[in-house]
């Protein structure tokens, strides 16, 4: 029996439980997966993030100053942003640390099968055993077992993102030569990826080379995800080192309009809480596990469920104006290749975020 129940340790999820098991509840931390686990995913994520969450310095695998973005007509773009590459395996596994430490139970593949109201609690049926708690957090991915099993609609394919990752086992001094030493890179065009684009992430002898595409523009992904590899500089970058993993993922690319049922409350990827245009989600999963977390503190601590609406609102007055801005231009941005670079051309001199709420409809 517990307070609260969050299904998936990633950093929405762990950021979650941690203040919650903090404020003096108990708390279960659910996974599917053996932690820690590999997700294939860049890493990259701004260097504010690293004294916000008082991140160790040993997370990052490499320090990021110049962002270089090329298009398939042959022009190239480029702007300073200061950032870092991490291991999503090794910066989840911090978060999961910290709720650890905070008293979080945390149990490991465990597969959730079903979502109950009963008695008073939800009743999770698990692959081995069963859990009862007051609220349920689903920070389970986008095709949240959690939301499926309440009878939320999934998201359709024109909502996702279809991402492919190779990970190259390369040198430091080949990474510098091909890449650059504080460099990552972006490659973007229609004929590589109808809605979408492809990157570069060196890590320390490691690049992740990855391509995304929204799920409703893919007839053939084999065929599709090579016609990215066969991209002149990319093909460059695939051949200076040894494959050791490729894998798939899915990216919700539009927010929900509904973030919280009963006692049940979405977060991160579950409830689509990611870039449309770029696919970043990192910073949205950790405020919003953050904001979920001090919501369903309140609730606990008055004891009222009707107060979840609140969480909905602390979205609104932090980042969620933001994404459904950019989820509003970005049919029209990856429209065609004249856009694309249109777009490209004012990220050089603005923010996304300024493109997306003022410049683009200008």
């Amino acid at each position: 029996m517990y307070d609260v129940a969050v299904v998936g340790a990633g950093p929405s999820g762990s950021m979650a439980c941690r203040y919650i098991a903090e404020a003096g509840y108990k708390v279960i931390l659910i996974d599917k997966e053996e932690i820690p686990r590999y997700k294939p995913c860049g890493g990259a994520i701004e260097l504010t993030l690293m004294p916000k969450y008082k991140l160790p310095n040993e997370l990052i695998e490499r320090e990021i100053e110049l962002l270089v973005l090329y298009h398939t007509s042959g022009k190239f773009y480029h702007r300073i942003g200061l950032g870092a590459i991490v291991w999503r395996l090794k910066f989840d596994a911090y978060f999961q640390y910290l709720a650890a430490v905070a008293g979080v139970k945390i149990r490991e593949l465990r597969t959730l099968k079903t979502v109950n109201w009963k008695n008073g609690y939800y009743q999770l049926r698990l692959n081995r055993g069963k859990v009862q708690a007051k609220i349920v957090v689903a920070a389970d991915g986008v095709n949240s077992p959690t939301l499926r099993s309440i009878g939320w609609e999934p998201f359709k394919p024109n909502e996702v993102y279809l991402t492919v990752q190779k990970e190259i086992l390369s040198s430091k001094e080949k990474i510098n030569e091909i890449i650059g030493e504080k460099t990552i890179n972006f490659y973007f065009g229609k004929d590589i990826s109808k809605h979408g684009y492809g990157w570069a992430f060196p890590k320390r002898n490691v690049i992740s080379l990855g391509w995304g595409c929204l799920l409703s523009e893919i007839n053939n992904t084999k065929a599709s995800f090579q016609r990215f590899l066969d991209y002149e500089l990319v093909k460059k970058i695939l051949l200076s080192g040894e494959t050791i993993r490729t894998a798939a993922h899915l990216v919700p690319m539009k927010s929900r309009e509904v973030f919280h049922e009963n006692g049940v409350v979405a977060v991160g990827d579950a409830a689509g809480l990611v870039d449309a245009i770029s696919g970043k989600g990192i910073p949205y999963a950790l405020e919003s596990g953050e904001l979920a977390a001090k919501t369903i503190i309140k609730v606990l601590d008055e004891g009222d469920l009707e107060g979840l609406s609140h969480y909905k609102e602390a979205l609104e007055g932090s980042f969620l104006p933001i994404l459904k801005a950019k989820y509003d231009i970005v049919f029209d941005v990856y429209k065609n290749d004249d856009n694309i670079m249109r777009y490209l051309d004012l990220w050089q001199k603005h923010r996304a975020s300024e493109i997306a709420q003022n410049l683009w409809k200008k």
